[in-house]
């Protein structure tokens, strides 16, 4: 991914208190104010306060602007199953962050947000303003590939905290770090039966200032979901998504309007700042890691390096096939330049899960219509497969390769199937918008195994492939991911 914002520039501030004076007892006068109005006037443009959440379509569309890159040379040696707290901790804070609203994901295992806060309050001996400043660090890691745990664990650290010299933050004020979990997916649930684990810790600044870190877990309980009213959002993978938001607060006293203020605050103004970020929890039976949660805000894509030995022949395929220039002349040959998805974040493919059964009626395997769509794939490929058919040049036993692959919808055969039954998919309906070519048969099967071993390390669903929202139907919450050709960035 490409940030543009520097550390420097991703400050956030509270509301400023200067449109209100303290209470009548207070001793501060109007020059106070004005003083506490020219020391931050610096900060006047720089937006502060709580960050609303961001819905699930806004979350979406940004997503479709993020992409993260997986080399799928390592994938067989990769273990999801080792968060790296320490290390990701170290790597987020060098991250620059685009967007402090949102934070980073670098990928569906690793979130990350920091940059330079303060916090305001009248609540002072004298009635002057007080002012803490902190750096805040927030990371994040899933249990993309735990198998047991539908968790994510979070870290807060409130660094280098200090009071302002010119507007000293008491003593006994304290401040209080906390995580909040809005539930997104399925709407209408108890989000504290679904989400559980929301916590805070509440210290004075001398105490954040001895110990800085907060650390917690949320996770979700698929038993909460398994109320068959909550399709069909949920789905046999009991999917639960929701909106975290940490937050740093300090609630202050009840405060008079005074000569400057134009409005009357509302009581017990919570001066507060806090960040936003997604997470999928999911019970898929068809992963090889049966539970884990993600980081939703960024969409991946596989790279397949022509100079690795293990598959360059399916990676020149895949590169063919991609090519609008010269694609018409892969087979099938079409009168036009094909257009095969998966090639882009633009256009990206989606898992079919030829184990999955389908809730809460579940169909036998071999009968399920998601066995029935990766069947018709592989049929669709093997109608083309003939001795017309290229191939390469290599000695040795040949088999037939396809791509997009025969466990997307977008396989060989997704002309085949209604636009319905996936909606929203660029070029549905179109005959041979697919390219077949028999490659090295060793090459092609150590590319269907790392390929699944990859859908199980970063918990690529067959999900939301029916639904009545509309984000469900446009296909925007479905697991898309696209192929790159080349090393990963």
């Amino acid at each position: 991914m490409k940030f543009t914002m520097s550390l420097a520039t991703a400050v956030a501030c509270v509301t400023a208190v200067a449109a209100f004076a303290a209470p009548a007892s207070a001793s501060a006068s109007d020059g106070d104010y004005a003083a506490y109005r020219t020391h931050f006037a610096k900060l006047a443009n720089v937006q502060g306060g709580e960050a609303p959440t961001p819905s699930i379509a806004e979350m979406l569309a940004r997503e479709r602007t993020h992409t993260y890159g997986v080399d799928m040379s390592t994938v067989a040696q990769r273990d999801p199953r080792l968060p790296r707290a320490q290390s990701w901790r170290d790597e987020c804070l060098k991250t620059k962050i685009e967007d402090t609203k949102v934070g980073e994901v670098k990928d569906r295992s690793h979130y990350c947000n920091h940059g330079r806060y303060f916090l305001s309050t009248l609540d002072t001996p004298d009635g002057k303003p007080g002012v803490v400043w902190f750096d805040w660090l927030v990371y994040g890691e899933g249990s993309v590939g735990g198998g047991s745990q539908r968790i994510i664990a979070l870290h807060q650290e409130l660094m280098n905290m200090r009071s302002d010299p010119d507007f000293p933050w008491p003593r006994h004020k304290v401040i209080t770090a906390s995580i909040g979990c809005d539930v997104q997916v399925p709407k209408g649930i108890d989000p504290n039966k679904a989400c559980q684990g929301t916590w805070f810790a509440t210290r004075t600044l001398s105490e954040w200032q001895s110990n800085p870190y907060a650390n917690t877990k949320l996770w979700s309980d698929e038993k909460e979901l398994a109320d068959p009213k909550w399709e069909p959002q949920v789905g046999e993978e009991k999917v639960m998504m929701a909106a975290f938001q940490p937050k740093v607060t300090s609630i202050v006293p009840s405060l008079k309007p005074g000569p400057q203020a134009k409005v009357d605050p509302p009581p017990d103004i919570i001066n507060t700042v806090s960040v936003n970020g997604y997470a999928r929890f999911d019970s898929a039976k068809y992963l090889s890691t049966r539970q884990g949660a993600i980081f939703r805000g960024v969409v991946p894509h596989i790279s397949y390096d022509p100079s690795k030995p293990r598959w360059k022949e399916l990676a020149e395929h895949i590169r063919d096939a991609c090519d609008k220039d010269g694609n018409k002349n892969t087979y099938p040959p079409t009168t036009q330049a094909k257009d095969i998805p998966g090639c882009d974040i633009d256009h990206l493919i989606h898992r079919v899960a030829q184990s999955k059964v389908g809730w809460p009626k579940p169909q036998p395997g071999a009968n399920s219509r998601h066995k029935e769509r990766y069947r018709a794939n592989s049929n669709a490929k093997d109608r083309a497969c003939n001795a017309s058919t290229p191939q390469t040049s290599t000695p040795g036993a040949k088999q037939c390769d396809e791509f997009p692959f025969a466990s997307t919808y977008e396989g060989a055969a997704r002309s085949e199937f209604p636009t319905s039954e996936f909606a929203g998919l660029k070029g549905t309906g179109i005959g041979n918008q697919f390219s077949v070519r028999k490659i090295n048969a060793q090459q092609n099967n150590w590319g269907g195994s790392d390929l699944s071993t990859w859908y199980s390390n970063d918990r690529i669903l067959d999900w939301a492939t029916g639904g009545s929202s509309s984000t469900s139907a446009s296909g925007l919450m479905r697991d898309g991911f696209w192929v790159r050709i080349g090393s990963v960035d």
